[in-house]
């Protein structure tokens, strides 16, 4: 098994992902970057995840990846852990 904590990119250059190589497959875990309230950081994150989903492309290619994590994105309240608070919120 190998171990790799980053995506080797300039948009992770806050050690967001661990990625282990198994036999069969790879396990990728990720806290993914937050865009801030007031959308600072807003163009770091569209880079971030375009360079993760390469990432995750090329990983793929090579045999199945079994990911999780944090994505930091909510489609529904559901998704939220407290929703009222977050109404109107990026």
């Amino acid at each position: 098994m190998s171990i790799q904590h980053s995506i080797d990119t300039s948009a992770d250059n806050e050690g967001r992902v661990i990625a282990c190589e198994f036999e069969n497959h790879y396990f990728v875990t990720v806290y993914t970057p937050n865009s801030k309230n007031d959308l600072s950081r807003i163009e770091y994150r569209s880079e971030w995840d375009e360079q993760f989903l390469k990432f995750m492309f090329t990983l793929n290619q090579d045999k199945p990846v079994i990911f999780c994590g944090d994505l930091n994105v909510a489609h529904n309240e559901i998704d939220l852990a407290r929703p009222k608070p977050n109404v109107g919120k990026a």
